[in-house]
């Protein structure tokens, strides 16, 4: 990191922080919950300034931004009326830290699962919550599955082909586990639409096959 860089992103941390202790103040709290998440989201600064200019330091991305999504769950635990959402956020921020990666280089390509797989589990969490353990099941298949055909799309030729196999029995398993759960509407309401995504992949697979 340039000299420039670093002071810069002190400067954004120290003012963070320093927002942070007078809203601490003025609320007339003891509580040091507000100091810790401006060491986190500066720290998450920090990483994400190095990765914006340097190109070496592509990794940077990944701790800035589960920094960053530990400072945010954090925010979010002194609302009472978003707690139900904060591990989706957790989730989708820290997910953009392997998304940045990803777009980095091709050749960092495999940075798509592990995102993927984070906005997964978040889209799994909120299921869960709104209808139950196996919707959450059937959430996180789902969202594998579509984790590979974004692999699969992504640039860089035909070496990621193979992502199309395991987003297809993904998709199956998806299936098969929404036929087991309890009630004919959410049972129905949660296979339609992965019987499109199933038959988006078909299509998808079938036309890459006609330009052989």
């Amino acid at each position: 990191m340039s000299s420039v860089a670093v002071r810069v992103t002190l400067g954004i941390a120290l003012a963070i922080a320093g927002v942070l202790g007078l809203i601490d103040l003025l609320t007339d709290g003891a509580d040091l919950r507000l100091w810790w998440i401006g060491v986190q989201l500066g720290a998450s600064a920090v990483f994400w300034v190095a990765f914006a200019t340097d190109r070496g330091s592509w990794w940077a991305a990944i701790p800035g931004a589960v920094l960053a999504a530990v400072g945010v769950r954090s925010l979010l635990e002194l609302s009472t009326s978003i707690l139900n959402w904060r591990e989706f956020v957790f989730f989708a921020i820290a997910s953009l830290g392997f998304w940045a990666v990803a777009a980095t280089a091709r050749r960092r390509w495999w940075a798509i699962i592990p995102a993927g797989m984070l906005v997964s589990l978040g889209a799994a969490d909120v299921a869960e919550r709104l209808l139950g353990d196996q919707a959450a099941g059937v959430a996180l298949f789902v969202g594998a599955a579509l984790t590979f055909v974004v692999l699969a799309l992504a640039p860089g030729g035909r070496a990621q082909r193979w992502a199309w196999f395991p987003s297809i029995g993904l998709a199956i398993i998806a299936a098969i586990i929404a036929l087991s759960l309890d009630g004919i509407e959410i049972g129905v309401a949660v296979i339609w639409p992965i019987l499109v995504v199933v038959g988006g992949i078909a299509i998808v697979v079938s036309a890459l096959r006609s330009r052989k």
